[in-house]
């Protein structure tokens, strides 16, 4: 019979992996996120319901009653698309910034800071008490 030695698992990385929502917070940050989305309600909304209302108010003035009311709700629609696009595009170069920000400071955390010089324990009590 021959001796068999249990295989050792290989040592487990130090480094943690964050999980994977925490990853989804940091590279969409709620507050950006939450900014883009207001914005972009107002602006439909304020399109639609401005378009309608003035092609209202035009049709009137010209007398062509459904023409403009049909119309200019589509060209606020294709205004909107163009417009989320923008706002969209502008988030996600804010979130990667936020999520890169995040990245290096947690990466510049797990590193040791062995040429710092320690810190007092109370930074300001020399100042108070004198």
């Amino acid at each position: 019979m021959q001796s068999q030695s249990p295989k050792k698992a290989p040592k487990a990385s130090v480094e943690t992996q964050e999980p994977p929502f925490v990853i989804f917070i940091r590279a969409f940050p709620p507050t950006i996120v939450g900014a883009m989305v207001v914005q972009i309600a107002l602006i439909i909304g304020v399109l639609m319901i401005g378009s309608v209302f003035l092609g209202l108010a035009l049709d009137k003035q010209f007398g062509t009653r459904p023409l403009l009311v049909l119309v200019l709700p589509i060209v606020g629609t294709l205004i909107s698309v163009f417009l989320t696009y923008k706002l969209g595009m502008r988030t996600v170069a804010k979130s990667r910034q936020a999520y890169l920000k995040w990245k290096e400071a947690k990466e510049s955390d797990d590193q040791p800071n062995v040429a710092s010089e320690p810190q007092p324990a109370d930074p300001l009590g020399a100042q108070i008490r004198s």
